[in-house]
């Protein structure tokens, strides 16, 4: 029997038939894996078939709730992502924030697991026990907020919440993204590729036939105050992230050395949070802040950039992740140019770390002279170049000219291809490129990137 949290009920959908079924998730799956990623890990485990292609219709896409989804516990919004991985080739887990995990559960559902692959674009409306296998020829092309925008005027439901993927992903970028809430990213591994590998734009979903509940409400919800009170004890999180946002995070890591600048060739630099903290943010950009589902924190930072050439870009982020990627990694000092790579990133289905990081990496190759003009197509790909970043950018997600054809594989296969050293300078973990946590600094961070199984 499943908890009174949690539907018990996992959702299949066969992309290739067309056709959909329910079944219970196994009792003691609550007991042995709580919910989240360890229900998705067994799934996987069980019924994924070794050495396959990520990108051939035997892989499967989970999207996934965990037992304190739509409770009243802060913080427990989030929504699992788990598939095979084409940049690492093994089983990856990817979450997003946003709004869209407490619909799938709401709908009745833990899980909902994508199978096979449809012959023509599709995206699936999933409103309680109805599936809807819906045409999507129209949404090509179009951007995950654009998508989202149009399934809720369709659908004439504003509240609709929609997962989905942009050109990078149907171009099959090997770090394309699902994007949900239009800025909202499952960002790493290259869920974006296989989501495209299966001709499925988006999902939307919409749920009210489950009721969350708790076992004694009245203790949890007492729980729940003594968390939220707790959570705001803490000093960075009250008088700084509450603030500013994950742009806070710069300046407090750049601190101590946990920012890596120029493809990872140097550390702490307090000059950059002249151009990149977070105070600098919020006096160059119009920024609101807004939250996912049920969170006090309310983190997020939709921008807008209030003058010059990128005067109206509009976007959300960029998020201490994308300031580094495309800042303190490429060495680009103007925000302006940070900002409107964030956006970039976003209207196309991009993860913002490995992105940044493949950009970084070219631009060492370019410095060292692994490649040049004739093989980046014109580029002038120095450090600190944001016009060169912002059009590879645009490149890669569009699939567009050899090279940048080349990097949209992932740093370490572009490398491979074109030998001379290249691969010296990608920074990568098991095919993964690194987030922006600089790991000689801190050696927990070391070794958990040593030992995680998805890079």
């Amino acid at each position: 029997m499943s908890p009174p949290c949690s539907p018990g009920r996992i959702l299949h959908v066969d992309l290739s038939a067309e056709k959909v079924w329910e079944e219970p998730v196994p009792e003691d799956w609550y007991r042995l894996y709580v919910g989240g990623e360890g229900f998705g890990a067994r799934y996987l485990y069980d019924n994924l078939k070794a050495h396959i292609d990520p990108m051939s219709e035997e892989n499967k896409i989970l999207f996934i709730t965990g037992p304190l989804t739509d409770t009243g516990a802060p913080t427990c919004g989030r929504t699992v992502v788990m598939f095979k991985s084409p940049l690492t080739g093994t089983i990856f887990a990817s979450n997003v924030g946003g709004y869209f995990a407490p619909h799938i559960k709401r709908s009745g559902y833990d899980m909902i697991v994508i199978h096979g692959r449809t012959g023509k674009p599709m995206y699936l409306y999933v409103h309680d026990d109805v599936v809807e296998f819906l045409d999507a020829r129209e949404l090509m092309g179009r951007s995950p907020r654009e998508v989202q925008e149009e399934i809720r005027k369709r659908h004439n439901n504003k509240d609709i919440q929609v997962a989905a993927i942009g050109v990078a992903g149907e171009r099959l970028v090997k770090f394309a993204a699902i994007m949900v809430d239009g800025h909202r990213a499952a960002g790493r591994g290259g869920g974006g590729a296989v989501m495209g590998s299966k001709n499925l734009k988006a999902i939307a979903v919409y749920g009210t036939r489950f009721k969350t509940r708790v076992a004694d409400q009245p203790n949890f919800m007492e729980a729940v105050r003594k968390a939220i009170s707790e959570l705001f004890e803490e000093p960075f999180v009250r008088d700084e992230l509450r603030k500013y946002g994950t742009p806070s995070f710069f300046d407090a890591m750049n601190a101590v050395a946990l920012v890596p600048f120029y493809n990872w060739r140097r550390s702490k630099m307090p000059e950059f949070n002249d151009y990149l903290g977070y105070k600098t943010y919020h006096e160059k950009l119009s920024v609101k802040p807004y939250a996912c589902f049920n969170c006090p924190i309310a983190c997020g930072r939709h921008t807008v950039i209030p003058e010059g050439r990128f005067k109206g870009v509009e976007s959300g982020g960029p998020e201490y992740e994308s300031l580094a990627a495309f800042g303190a990694k490429t060495g680009v000092k103007d925000l302006y140019y940070v900002a409107t790579a964030n956006y970039l990133a976003n209207e196309l289905g991009l993860d913002v770390i490995s992105t940044g990081q493949v950009v970084a990496t070219a631009m060492e190759w370019f410095e060292t002279g692994i490649i040049d003009k004739a093989k980046t197509e014109g580029l002038e790909l120095r450090f600190g170049n944001g016009e060169a970043m912002v059009e590879l950018i645009k490149r890669i997600g569009l699939r567009e000219g050899e090279f940048a054809t080349l990097l949209g594989e992932g740093s370490l296969k572009a490398a491979q291809t074109l030998g001379k050293n290249a691969v010296y300078y990608v920074m990568h973990v098991k095919g993964l490129e690194m987030a922006a946590d600089e790991v000689r600094t801190s050696k927990g961070e070391a070794w958990s990137h040593m030992v995680s199984p998805r890079g």
